[in-house]
């Protein structure tokens, strides 16, 4: 029988141990409440909004609309001392605020390009058992942009009349 050299005896050790904390136990869902504007609002105005229940499969996202959803967490008792982190996925571009500071931020699903793109959002890396976390997130629908003579987006002046908002 063959003893396997301690360099990759450690190797394969770190490599179990990193993979073992890459695994996650759902704790159960948020219940998130939105809010739909055309406004672009700062987090302190918009946490003063009425927010309705939605469930999944809640759909909007009108042309130059923001929505806006909030949802807590408590840390149940199964959570104590454990890395706890959300697994979002708002379809839109996002920003995120957990208890009431910046958090981080999603790009589009359709956006290719994963720049600034947030994976593992870590709440905590030691959970407390009622440990609370209140998140607000703003979701951006998005718009189209004109097509310009080049073929491509055009992304700076339109004259006025231009163009129409397919939305």
């Amino acid at each position: 029988m063959k003893i396997m050299h301690s360099e990759w005896q450690g190797r394969l050790d770190h490599w179990i141990r990193t993979l073992k904390e890459d695994f996650y136990e759902p704790l159960g869902e948020i219940a998130w409440e939105a809010f739909r504007t055309m406004d672009h609002l700062s987090p302190e105005t918009a946490k003063e909004e009425a927010y309705v229940p939605v469930s999944q499969g809640f759909t909007w996202g009108n042309a130059w609309e923001y929505c806006w959803f909030k949802g807590s967490v408590a840390m149940p008792k199964s959570a104590e001392g454990q890395r706890i982190v959300m697994n979002l996925k708002p379809g839109g571009e996002s920003t995120l605020f957990v208890n009431g500071h910046a958090f981080g931020t999603y790009r589009a699903s359709w956006i290719d390009e994963e720049h600034h793109y947030v994976e593992d959002n870590t709440l905590t890396v030691s959970a407390k058992e009622g440990e609370r976390f209140d998140i607000l997130m703003e979701t951006y629908a998005g718009h189209d942009f004109p097509e310009a003579s080049s073929g491509y987006l055009a992304t700076g002046p339109v004259l006025p009349g231009a163009y129409q908002d397919s939305e």
